[in-house]
């Protein structure tokens, strides 16, 4: 008999970006399409855009070049230009999360973006 782990899996990833937290956390969530990648859909078209809206419970969904729009979650926390916090709710149930936390450490130059997605 084997015992299955009920620990969450957490990926942690950071980059340092050349620019203010603002400026870095309207890239993140204003203009996400720019950097997703265009394979990670769920649509039956291709990506036209990756849309958050700006709020707590605002959706995250994927918009595709036929129109066609299909939720990926909601947004749990809204917290310019600091954090932000999805949920990933594909197929209605809660998948996992993404905390993207952004900082300006003293003496840097620019933002260090740190990422965490959890699963469950």
């Amino acid at each position: 008999m084997t015992a299955e782990s009920t620990k969450e899996v957490e990926v942690h990833r950071s980059v340092s970006v050349p620019l203010s937290p603002e400026r870095a956390f309207d890239l993140f969530t204003a203009r996400m399409t720019e950097f997703w990648p265009k394979e990670h859909s769920i649509g039956s078209s291709a990506i036209a855009q990756v849309v958050i809206e700006p709020r707590v419970g605002g959706r995250w969904y994927e918009r595709g070049v036929d129109g066609t729009e299909c939720d990926w979650g909601r947004v749990g926390q809204w917290q310019p230009p600091n954090k932000v916090v999805l949920l990933w709710q594909i197929g209605g149930d809660q998948a996992g999360t993404m905390y993207a936390v952004f900082d300006s450490p003293e003496g840097w130059a620019g933002t260090l973006t740190r990422f965490t997605e959890a699963a469950g």
